[in-house]
C-alpha cells in the first residue's frame, strides 16, 4: 500500500520582508471516489444514438418491429440501471497535497493503479468549482499549457476513511489561496466562476426565455386554447436553470471571501 502514496515535496518556507501570511505548510493525504462523468455522458449517448438507428432502420428497412423492440430495450436498460453503468465509470483516488504541488492517484475497481498525476501549482492558470447534479462536485483545473483536468466527486461517504467532499475542496482552495498570496499577480491561479454563474450563462437563460415568449406568442397567434405540455416543460427547465445560477453564483462569491 505504500507504493500507492506520493512522498511528499518538503514545504518551501519562502518568506518575504515584513510580509504576514499562512503557509499551507502541512502535508495532507486524503481519500476520495470520482466518476469520469464525461466519458460516461459520451458512451451512454453514443449507445442510445446507435440503438435509435437501429430502431428506425429495422422499422422502415427491414420492417421487423421485434428487432424494433430488442433495440428499444437497449436504450431503456442503461437508463434502468444507471448506478450500474455510474460504478463502472468509478475509481478510487488518493490525494496528496502540499505547498507547491499535488498528485493524484487513480486506483481502478481491481485494485490497481490506473494513473499516477503530479501538477505543480505554477504549471496551473485557472480553476472553478462546479455542481453538475445533487450527487456530484466538480473541480476543474486549466493548466498554462492549454489543457484541462476535471475531477468529479461523489458527494455523499462511499466508506468511512472517505474525506468529505465539501472539506476536500475546501481544502484545495486553500491550498490555492495560500499559494497565491506568496505570488506575484502574474503567477496567481484565479479562481473563475462555473458556466451557469458566468456571463455566458446569463446570456443563455435570457435566450431560453426569449424563445419561450416567441413560442408562445406564435401559438397565441394561431388562436389555440391551450398550451402545450412542452412550453410548461420549457419554463420549468428555465427556472432550474436561474435556481442553479443563483446557487453557483452565491457559492462563488462565498469562496471570494
Amino acid at each position: 500500500m505504500q507504493a500507492l502514496f506520493c512522498r511528499p515535496t518538503k514545504a518551501v518556507k519562502e518568506t518575504r520582508p515584513g510580509s504576514k501570511r499562512t503557509h499551507f505548510n502541512e502535508f495532507k493525504s486524503m481519500q476520495s471516489y470520482i466518476v469520469y462523468r464525461k466519458a460516461m455522458a459520451l458512451t451512454l449517448t453514443l449507445i442510445i444514438l446507435l440503438c435509435i438507428s437501429m430502431i428506425l432502420f429495422s422499422l422502415y428497412y427491414l420492417k421487423s418491429t421485434t428487432l424494433a423492440f430488442i433495440f428499444f430495450i437497449g436504450v431503456v436498460l442503461p437508463l434502468l440501471f444507471i448506478d450500474w453503468v455510474i460504478k463502472m465509470f468509478t475509481r478510487k483516488i488518493i490525494i496528496n497535497l502540499n505547498e507547491v504541488s499535488f498528485s493524484i492517484i487513480t486506483i481502478k475497481n481491481n485494485g490497481q493503479e490506473e494513473r499516477n498525476e503530479t501538477y505543480l501549482l505554477e504549471e496551473i492558470s485557472t480553476y472553478n468549482i462546479q455542481f453538475p447534479t445533487r450527487k456530484f462536485s466538480a473541480i476543474t483545473f486549466n493548466l498554462r499549457e492549454g489543457k484541462a483536468r476535471e475531477y468529479c466527486f461523489f458527494k455523499e461517504k462511499k466508506i468511512a476513511e472517505q474525506t468529505n467532499t465539501t472539506d476536500l475542496l475546501g481544502f484545495f482552495h486553500k491550498m490555492i489561496k495560500d499559494y497565491n498570496q506568496r505570488m506575484p499577480s502574474n503567477k496567481q491561479i484565479i479562481f473563475v466562476s462555473s458556466f451557469m454563474a458566468s456571463q455566458n450563462g446569463l446570456i443563455c437563460i435570457v435566450l431560453m426565455v426569449v424563445l419561450l415568449i416567441v413560442a408562445i406568442f406564435i401559438h397565441i397567434l394561431y388562436q389555440a386554447k391551450t398550451l402545450p405540455i412542452t412550453l410548461f416543460f420549457g419554463f420549468a427547465l428555465i427556472v432550474q436553470l436561474a435556481l442553479k445560477r443563483k446557487s453557483d453564483m452565491d457559492y462563488y462569491k462565498k469562496m471570494q471571501l
